[in-house]
């Protein structure tokens, strides 16, 4: 696939960044939440074992002392989903497909000490979590690519470049200074990115 961006270092070096083809769902991950979602044509968030929006409702409300955060979860369907915990302005196109939450079990079995927890706190993960899905949904995730200052042979003046030198896949977002990618590189290479 091609590059989306191509940044061309001091000497020569280049960075090419590309969409990633088949990147792990981060409902893979440990996660905070729990995604339930219902969808006739789509299979969303975590698997579950509610037949309706109503199983899961009834669920949550004689479970309530367990629950430490619930999101409700909106999906706009058009040229491609994305998801966010809110609603989106098209009434046609978007609507509630699930919730996100966070049970004192889910937290507790990843470490957390729930007693200092407030529910704030916890559903901003929730919103960091929806928000790394999206990414996902809407093919927001990147590799790239390192290519080696290009070589010239001295004797037959025959120039290599291109030569890959390292690579890696899986960043959510496509800005090299912020998703990931610039802590992979090179320390020479990591700072002139930075400062560009």
């Amino acid at each position: 696939m091609n590059a989306i961006e191509t940044i061309q270092f001091n000497d020569g070096a280049k960075l090419e960044v590309i969409p990633d083809e088949s990147p792990e769902s981060p409902r893979s991950w440990d996660n905070n939440g729990i995604m339930v979602c219902f969808h006739r044509r789509y299979k969303l968030g975590d698997d579950h074992d509610y037949e309706t929006p109503q199983d899961f409702i009834d669920w949550k409300d004689e479970h309530d002392d367990e629950v430490i955060a619930c999101l409700p979860l909106y999906l706009y369907d058009h040229s491609g989903i994305t998801m966010s915990t809110g609603p989106f302005t098209c009434p046609w196109d978007s609507g509630q497909v699930g919730w996100i939450i966070a049970t004192r079990e889910q937290l507790i079995k990843l470490g957390h000490d729930v007693d200092n927890l407030c529910s704030t706190e916890v559903e901003s993960w929730l919103r960091e979590e929806v928000k790394t899905y999206d990414q996902f949904l809407r093919g927001d995730v990147y590799g790239f690519r390192l290519l080696a200052p290009p070589i010239t042979c001295d004797k037959c003046q025959h120039t290599v470049d291109d030569e890959e030198v390292d690579s890696c896949w899986g960043f959510y977002g496509d800005d090299p200074k912020e998703n990931g990618i610039s802590d992979h590189l090179p320390d020479k290479y990591r700072k002139e990115l930075q400062e560009a």
